[in-house]
């Protein structure tokens, strides 16, 4: 029999970047060639491309420039550019047997690499078109072309249906043949993509078992008759049944076919496992491969772990039903919000537009909250939690942040508000003058404070200074009994380690006392005090420098011949201390002697020693020096028949924990619960006082200083200051002469004439005292706003001492950070009497921290200090000869009164953006 032409037809589909943007044309090689029964190889020719997408919009053609014949197969370059599902079909001739239904095959791959695994293939008779069935009929051999159809078919494709049978007349016959081949068209396309992602297919279970013995795991597998047909999955070594094969499914819908479509258990588009589509492979419903979508034209219910997301099919737009309630485009509405929404309105970050509180007092908005407080009056607060208004409701007036409304009793004004402090915080005048003081908003520039800003500023900080000085102290031991005991405390700077050679040598006042022959005990480290010279009898006060090798005091020659770095103890803070207080309190009593009232001095610091290990109850306890050295002296007292009291304690600790990393917390709970073990167990133990003693604290600082934990120890001793109305920060230790670490015998005698000017102003004078220290800070643009207390105005640069010399420090010793890192100060003025403007070198990034005296940049140290003019009751010393260094000759210094300006405080403070 003569060949005659066949026109065959490959369709495959595919997916373009479908989950993904397209953010380029799609390229996608194919490559087919026809095959004879004998699976040979057969020439084809004239081939025809078309693209079109399921939903027919674009429809491409590929032109003959995209068609290459590589010897008898055809590669086609196809270009979409769309994202989404292509159908591609391919049209060529081939050869046919006249008179029978025995037919060629075409098969097809996507891309042109090796092996030729996975070809799609597919069987089309000349009947295929409708073209082909019309021809067919008018050559009165309609019925056995649809026959020769349907029975190629069922040879190439084992899932696809029986032709039609014949029909009487040609119309009715080329009608029931295009119905057939409609149906064969389905299935044909579906067994493409059944061969094409299964590896082996077989009649029965064993046949296909034996074919895929070597197979590895996952490979794909059909049984297409018998009881055991199905879809087959290689799992474990065994082939386990996932599905029904397409021909099982079709025979349970028995054919569905509504308005000209389909049911289709395995479809051509990948990921799907049930789809319905129309004659043109148009989907109108479907069902994916894992059960978790289904899809019903251009919207698509899915399971999206574990929520129900109801979208577009290209996943543009979604509405999520989730445990928590409704996730809409960019925003979600949640019922539940737990710890403290019970409904919330959301962005995609989680972050909340709304969020109504689960108490039901109130909302949030965007940052901020409105609510009623615990005094049911309605108040708006910040992201921070700060009040801006309050009172909203009321009619009692509306306050301002941290200002209260207060009813008008003087001057003009209509209306003003004032803060804690009493002070006019804003006002407005009758005439509709506005009156503020630089709470910002009014600055030349959004970027710059203004003259009038920082004036204003300025005037409300010299204020809070001189309110904080008119503070009365009056629950603390006075200075009323015969024997008034002044203890130290701490660690090395309290009991003067390197203090030689010793400077107070002589008594300034016979009311000037110390138990046995030194302030300071035979033995640094023991937990019992014992007085030198083996008596307690009181002594006149003088400074010694102790030996450490016996228990007793080392002689002038000794201590000339000290090697440097010799840590015997020395002059402390306790000789200038008393020699400040007992000139001032003369003069305050207008006499030159007072025989009834003296004071008495000891020392019972340890060096290197941690608060937890000077803490009560610590093993060893060197607390205990404390008690024992109370108890010795009162019995002195008792016997000379004289009261006895401890009104106060010198303290100096906190650099070894600084070393040890101990958070500000642990420190501060641990030194106050030593000053109340002081309290406790020395002043009302020992001495019988009712009333609590003074702590006079000398800030941690030089060298000593940790950043690490923002200055920790540092703000521990501010913040102790603040909240116990017995305990006085005196200042930094940083801005006098040192040995680079421990004080020279000068700068001892130099911080003890501070200590005591802050000891005559709390026990004589019975006023409040705080160090120069930050009240606010805040910023904008790249200009930076500190105001501070400033115990006698006006605000200086100067220059501490590191070691023996006078040093500038660049940036006058401030430090900006924000959440980037470092930021450069420009430039540090003095703006005001109470005011410190910094420039800074870049814009600020998140929020803003400044420090002052920090370790990593200044040791510890600043060029800030007030303008206090107060004259010490001592003179700087310089003696060649005793031990002193050559260079504690500083001729800016010797003879002249120790200058007792106050420094500013070592600090790490938050700074608030306006």
């Amino acid at each position: 029999m003569a060949d005659v032409p066949a026109q065959l037809l490959l369709s495959l589909w595919i997916e373009a970047a479908a989950k993904a943007q397209l953010i380029a044309p799609y390229e996608v090689v194919l490559r087919f060639c026809g095959y004879d029964t004998a699976g040979q190889r057969v020439p084809t020719t004239g081939p025809s491309i078309t693209c079109e997408r399921p939903d027919r919009q674009t429809k491409l053609t590929v032109g003959p420039g995209a068609i290459a014949a590589h010897g008898d197969e055809w590669w086609v370059t196809v270009v979409l550019d769309q994202p989404g599902t292509w159908r591609v079909d391919a049209y060529v001739e081939g050869p046919m047997l006249a008179g029978t239904s025995d037919t060629i095959t075409l098969k097809g791959s996507i891309g042109t690499g090796e092996p030729w695994d996975g070809w799609i293939a597919a069987a089309r008779s000349a009947a295929e078109a409708k073209a082909s069935a019309e021809r067919a009929a008018e050559d009165g051999a309609a019925a056995g072309a649809a026959a020769g159809a349907a029975a190629g078919l069922a040879a190439a494709a084992p899932a696809a249906d029986a032709a039609a049978a014949s029909a009487g007349a040609a119309a009715s016959e080329r009608a029931a043949a295009e119905a057939a081949l409609l149906r064969a068209n389905a299935a044909a396309d579906t067994t493409a993509s059944t061969v094409a992602n299964a590896a082996v297919q077989r009649a029965t279970l064993p046949e296909l078992t034996a074919a895929m013995a070597a197979s590895p795991d996952d490979t794909l597998g059909v049984v297409f008759a018998g009881a055991d047909a199905g879809n087959y999955r290689k799992t474990a070594g065994s082939l386990v049944r996932e599905s029904d094969t397409v021909p099982q499914i079709q025979a349970r819908v028995a054919e569905v076919e509504i308005a000209a479509s389909f049911v289709e258990d395995a479809p051509l588009v990948t990921g799907l496992a049930l789809a319905v589509v129309n004659e043109y492979g148009d989907i109108g419903m479907s069902l994916s491969d894992d059960g978790k979508t289904f899809a019903v034209g251009n919207a698509a219910i899915r399971d999206v772990d574990g929520d129900t997301r109801l979208a577009r099919s290209d996943g543009a737009a979604a509405i999520d039903l989730t445990p928590l309630g409704v996730t809409l485009p960019g925003m979600s509405v949640g019922v539940i919000a737990p710890g403290r929404y019970s409904l919330v309105i959301s962005d995609e970050d989680g972050y909340a537009a709304f969020g109504l509180l689960e108490d039901g007092s109130g909302a949030d908005i965007g940052g901020f909250t409105l609510r009623l407080n615990e005094a049911r009056e309605p108040v708006l607060e910040g992201p921070d939690g700060s009040v801006l208004l309050r009172g909203l409701l009321n009619g009692a007036g509306v306050g301002l942040g941290g200002l209260e409304w207060a009813e008008v009793e003087f001057g003009d004004f209509a209306v003003i508000y004032v803060d804690e402090y009493g002070f006019i915080g804003a006002g407005l005048k009758m005439d509709g003058t506005q009156v503020g003081t630089g709470l910002g908003g009014s600055g030349t520039s959004a970027d710059e404070y203004s003259v009038a800003e920082i004036e204003a500023r300025n005037s409300r900080a010299l204020a809070l200074s001189a309110q904080a000085a008119r503070g009365y102290v009056a629950d603390v031991q006075r200075l009323v009994a015969a024997i008034n005991h002044i203890l130290a405390y701490g660690q090395s700077l309290s009991n003067g380690t390197e203090g030689w050679s010793a400077l107070t040598k002589v008594a300034r006042d016979a009311g000037l006392l110390m138990v046995g022959a030194s302030v300071h005990p035979t033995s640094g480290v023991a937990t019992t005090w014992a007085p030198v010279g083996g008596s307690a009898a009181f002594q006149p006060l003088i400074a010694t420098v102790r030996s450490t090798v016996t228990t007793g005091v080392l002689s002038d020659v000794e201590v000339a011949a000290l090697a440097p770095g010799a840590t015997n103890l020395g002059e402390t803070i306790l000789e200038g201390a008393l020699s400040f207080l007992r000139r001032a309190w003369l003069d305050h009593l207008a006499v030159t002697a007072d025989p009834a009232r003296k004071f008495l001095a000891s020392s019972c610091g340890v060096g290197g020693r941690s608060i937890a290990e000077l803490s009560r109850g610590a093993s060893p306890e060197l607390f205990n020096r404390l008690v024992t050295c109370a108890a010795a002296a009162k019995a002195v007292a008792d016997a000379a028949g004289q009261t006895y009291a401890v009104p106060a304690m010198l303290y100096d600790q906190g650099q070894q924990d600084y070393g040890d990393g101990t958070t500000k917390a642990a420190w501060k709970a641990m030194t106050g619960q030593l000053f109340d073990d002081f309290a406790q167990h020395v002043c009302a133990g020992v001495a019988g006082q009712s009333r609590p003693p003074s702590i006079f604290m000398v800030q941690p600082g030089g060298i000593w200083t940790q950043d690490v934990l923002q200055l920790s120890i540092g703000m521990g001793a501010l913040e102790l200051a603040e909240e116990r109305s017995n305990v006085f920060c005196v200042g930094p230790d940083y801005p006098v002469t040192d040995k680079a670490g421990h004080l020279t015998s000068n700068g001892y005698r130099w911080l003890g004439q501070q200590v005591g000017k802050v000891m005559h102003r709390v026990l004589v004078r019975g006023q409040d005292w705080r160090p120069l220290a930050p009240l606010s800070a805040t910023w904008r643009g790249r200009q930076c706003l500190v105001s501070f207390h400033v115990p006698e105005p006006p605000l200086v640069f100067d220059l501490p001492y590191v070691g023996r010399t006078a040093t500038d420090h660049a940036g006058k010793g401030f430090y900006a950070y924000d959440d980037s890192g470092a930021v450069a100060i420009a430039a540090a003025e003095i703006a005001g009497d109470a005011i410190v403007l910094l420039s800074l070198a870049r814009d600020v990034v998140g929020d803003l921290r400044v420090r002052y005296a920090g370790s990593a940049t200044y040791a510890g140290q600043g060029c800030l200090r007030d303008s206090d003019a107060t004259v010490a009751s001592e003179r700087y010393e310089y003696n060649a000869g005793t031990g002193q260094g050559a260079d504690e000759n500083i001729a800016a210094l010797i003879d002249q009164p120790y200058p007792l300006h106050n420094w500013c405080v070592a600090f790490d403070v938050a700074v608030a953006a306006e």
